[in-house]
């Protein structure tokens, strides 16, 4: 049986939700948020004509503080779970010992959760979409974003259960969750609100939207793979015995 050290892996959740979160923050910090700053300038000059209204429940200073707070949140939150469900597939025989199996899990958690929703619902800068849709935008968003999770369980589900080698489990895999993720894309409704501000802003941000995700999974996967023979080799307390 295979044995998992904890203290390893609660090294590989602490380091992997560091570096994972504030390398995030800093990249959209550097270049996003001057994006941002640029989409509420073009937002307040539409309203110059119009009585000032009631000031930001967060200012930008603090937002920009809760840009790394939220960050790290998220990579400690994405740490755990990706260290405890590499836990159990090899506790399990799911996958194979070495760093091929923590990538190949966390570029799957990182198109189930992160890829599959941003093409489908894009981000958007301030300024874009009506307010009175947020609600319908929000649930769409949450609803693509469980169905992707759903449907990349079910991928790993019917992968493990195919008498093939890894890389034919894997292809396998890979293939039920491309059918379902385009068949989500197809019947979930697109996003209602019209585009307002420049095309070349809007398209800016939404591409370092996804460069943030990519940089954010790319490092956790790489912590992950780096620690995962100190996750499955050692002695001390161990989970799987």
């Amino acid at each position: 049986m295979v044995s998992i050290r904890i203290s390893a892996l609660l090294v590989t959740i602490l380091v992997g939700g560091l570096l994972a979160g504030l390398l995030a923050a800093g990249f959209h910090a550097v270049a996003t948020e001057p994006i941002i700053d640029e989409a509420i300038a073009i937002e307040e000059m539409h309203h110059a004509d119009e009585p000032s209204g009631a000031e930001p429940t967060v200012s930008r200073p603090m937002q920009k503080i809760g840009l790394f707070v939220g960050w790290l949140t998220l990579g400690f939150i994405y740490a755990a779970l990706l260290g405890v469900s590499y836990v159990v597939a090899r506790t399990r025989g799911w996958v194979g010992s070495g760093r091929v199996a923590p990538a190949v899990l966390t570029l799957a958690a990182y198109f189930a959760i992160a890829l599959v929703p941003a093409l489908k619902y894009p981000a958007n800068p301030p300024g874009v979409g009506d307010p009175d849709s947020i609600g319908f935008r929000q649930s769409a968003f949450i609803a693509c974003w469980a169905l992707s999770i759903a449907g990349a369980v079910l991928a790993a589900a019917i992968a493990v259960r195919i008498p093939l080698g890894p890389a034919g489990r894997a292809a396998s895999g890979a293939l039920v969750f491309l059918v379902w993720s385009v068949g989500l894309y197809l019947v979930l409704p697109a996003n209602p609100d019209p585009i307002t501000m420049p095309p070349a802003l809007v398209d800016a941000f939404r591409v370092r939207s996804v460069e943030g995700l990519t940089l954010f999974w790319l490092v956790l996967g790489a912590v992950l793979a780096a620690f995962s023979a100190r996750l499955t080799q050692g002695s001390g307390t161990a989970l799987g015995k």
